[in-house]
């Protein structure tokens, strides 16, 4: 993947508040499943970036308004944390 492509398609959507931290989010839209895991890898191996939620634009999410969209990414997140935990 290229500068110009990253460019063209990664959009910094929101930001909301996760306690004291922000929580970035990062959605993308129209791209393959490799290059979405081509481009996550590539983002976690930079330790300087913060933790991130990734999303892709679903058929249900792309009618959603962003701050229910952020919501739910929220929501998601929680969960998963809360699994992780208890495995």
């Amino acid at each position: 993947m290229n500068k110009e492509e990253t460019t063209n398609t990664f959009k910094k959507i929101d930001e909301v508040k996760d306690g004291e931290q922000e929580t970035k989010i990062i959605l993308v839209h129209g791209f393959s499943n490799k290059q979405l895991i081509d481009f996550i890898d590539y983002y976690k191996k930079n330790k300087d970036l913060p933790k991130t939620i990734f999303a892709s634009v679903t058929k249900n999410s792309i009618n959603m308004k962003i701050k229910d969209l952020v919501k739910e990414l929220e929501t998601e997140k929680q969960a998963i944390e809360k699994a992780k935990k208890e495995v």
